[in-house]
Order: C-alpha cells, then structure tokens, then sequence
C-alpha cells in the first residue's frame, strides 16, 4: 500500500516549490541573526564611501574668523586678543563674533561684530566698533570645505575720546560709515583633531574714514588659523552640541586709502566656536 501511495505522490511532490531556510555563515549579518530570533536591528554605522557625494562631509569643518560649516544648523563664536597699526605706539583690544545660520548646505547667513578699544596712545582712547550682516556661499568635500562670503552694514562706529572732545552725539555720529565686504577661504580637517583654516577679506569704505583721513580706503585682512575639535577630545559633549572648537588665529591686515600712505597691521585672537 505505501509503495502505492508513493509510486502516486512522488510526480506531485516533485513539481511543488521547495523553501530553504537559508543556512547561517560567520558572514552572515548581524541584522539577520537580531530579525530571526525576534530581536530589533540595532543601528550601525553607514561606511563614508557610501553615502552621496553632497552627503559625504564631516559634522562641521573650521573656517576663519572662528566660523564654522555645517551641513545644516546654528553656530556662533566668540574671540578676543590684541591689535596694533604702525601708526599706533600701544596695541589694543580686540572683541569679534558672529552667529550664522545654514539654511541649505551650500547657503548660510547671520549677523557679526568686532570691536577694537583701548589706548593706542597716551592722550587717546579709541573704541571702533563695526557691526554687519552675513552672507555665504560653501562648497564641501569629506574633510574640507570652503565658501564665498559678502557683508554689508555699519562699517565702523568710531569715537575718539580726547581730553578736548565734546559730549555731542551727532559729532561722533558723523564719523560712522557704511560698508560693503567680501571674503573667501576654507578649512581642512588634516587630523582627527585638528583643523587648519586661511581666509582672505576685502572691506570696503563706502564713505570718508574719519576726522583724521577723510578718505574711503579698501581695508585687506588675510587670516591663517588653527582649531581643536573639542567633540573627538571629548565624546560624552556630543550630547549637548553639534559642533565645539577652540581656536586661535594671526590676522596680517593693510589699509589701502584713496590718498595717503597704507598703513599695515597685526592681530592675534583666541576664541571659541559651538554649533547647535
């Protein structure tokens, strides 16, 4: 009777799909083995190489003047040092900072400052402060990124206070210009920690200086700097910000007026960056 039965069956059971459980392996995935024993698929890590080239860029990469690019997001800085003129005896204080916002990867705006006050002399104390709005452009690789920026505002809020000067705002006022600014430069990543920085700026007078030199005059800065990536340094902060570097950078600036002699200049700042 079974020889009946199999001598029936066997062309039927021949003809019918078969499923395999497929056979586990020491290459088979990790996600494999969680999904068959009723475990989730812990996240892993995407390899760089795999991601879109626009995709494919550090969490932030450092830029001069204590900025920073993101991929999306809010930073802001803040530095201070020192800044002397060959036409000045003493060097002065120096006060900068700036707040951006990426609104694409490739876009970003904001608002800065700098300020320089002290007495760069014995009779004089000057307070220079600028205060202007943020515009860029960025082009991004893995560990480098770089941009094209434009600024336009409040060039300089001067007030000289000397022995003889009067209390009358509208005579201190007058000595305000608006001005237009270019820059370009980038960072790179060279190490897990550190970033190397150099930009270039371009600030244009758009109206006289000052009291002293009633002419408009193009004001060059080239900024060469260095960063810390206080995130590698120390992982358990990534919970809090996206982005924290620590910085410090040399500014070599010239002043170009429509008459008269350029004077050069020389700065130095420490400060701090942090994105959100």
């Amino acid at each position: 009777m079974r020889l009946c039965l199999l001598a029936f069956l066997g062309p039927v059971l021949w003809t019918l799909p078969l499923r395999a459980e497929p056979s586990l392996s020491l290459n088979t995935p990790s996600s494999t083995l969680e999904a068959r024993s009723g475990k989730s698929p812990r996240k892993r890590l995407v390899p760089m190489a795999s991601l879109p080239a626009h995709d494919r860029v550090e969490v932030s990469i450092p830029y001069p003047n204590a900025s920073m690019y993101m991929y999306r997001g809010i930073y802001a800085s803040f530095a201070g040092g020192r800044s002397q003129n060959d036409a000045e005896s003493q060097p002065v204080f120096q006060w900068q900072g700036e707040a951006q916002y990426f609104y694409a990867p490739w876009f970003s705006g904001g608002v800065g400052f700098r300020i320089n006050a002290g007495s760069p002399s014995d009779e004089e104390q000057r307070v220079d402060n600028r205060y202007f709005l943020l515009m860029g452009f960025h082009k991004a690789w893995p560990r480098a990124a770089g941009y094209i920026g434009l600024r336009a505002g409040v060039d300089d809020v001067n007030f000289s206070l000397l022995p003889n000067d009067t209390l009358d705002f509208n005579d201190r006022l007058s000595e305000t210009h608006a001005g237009l600014g270019m820059a370009l430069g980038g960072g790179w990543k060279f190490s897990r920690l550190w970033g190397a920085t150099l930009g270039q700026r371009a600030d244009i007078s758009l109206v006289r200086q000052n009291a002293k030199n009633p002419y408009r005059a193009i004001n060059l800065l080239t900024q060469p700097g260095l960063a810390l990536d206080m995130l590698r340094l120390y992982p358990s902060i990534e919970d809090n910000v996206k982005a924290l570097y620590l910085l410090t950078e040399l500014q070599f600036g010239q002043s170009l007026p429509e008459k008269g002699a350029m004077t050069q200049s020389f700065a130095w700042i420490l400060g701090m960056s942090l994105a959100f």
